[in-house]
């Protein structure tokens, strides 16, 4: 592929505000928005989109367990340190849709229990312990 078709497509996703910039670093595409999808997993856009729908967690189970070497290496911690198994189900409109199962750190969160996971854990994260985010576009 050319430099100039190259160029070309970019100049073309960053019309249509599928390209951002995160400071510091190189440019990103966005997926792209799709009519009347909400993705569960990613955390991105507004609350405007969820808004005609019902959202609902149901939480299989929060264990905390000892991190194997997949998790360690996606936490970037050492194996055998704590983590929170998040196990639950995500339903738009009571209709299942979402199979999720997260881990977090247990020395960045300290606790969590099966009434935070039905919640936002984002929310919890962000208001009860504080986070700060500045960039939550990406997995």
């Amino acid at each position: 592929m050319s430099n100039s078709t190259i160029i070309k497509a970019l100049e073309s996703l960053d019309i249509k505000g599928m390209i951002y910039q995160r400071r510091g670093s190189e440019a990103f595409v966005r997926a792209p928005k799709i009519p009347s999808y909400i993705n569960l997993v990613h955390q991105s856009g507004t609350d405007k989109e969820k808004q005609d729908f019902t959202i609902s967690q149901n939480v299989i189970g929060v264990t905390m367990i000892q991190a194997v070497e997949e998790i360690s290496h996606n936490l970037l911690i050492d194996e055998g340190n704590s983590v929170f198994r998040v196990k639950r189900v995500s339903s738009i409109n009571r209709q299942n849709s979402v199979y999720e199962t997260s881990y977090y750190n247990a020395s960045v969160v300290p606790y969590l229990d099966d009434e935070v996971a039905q919640q936002s854990i984002f929310e919890y994260l962000k208001s009860k312990l504080k986070f700060k985010f500045a960039f939550t576009d990406t997995l």
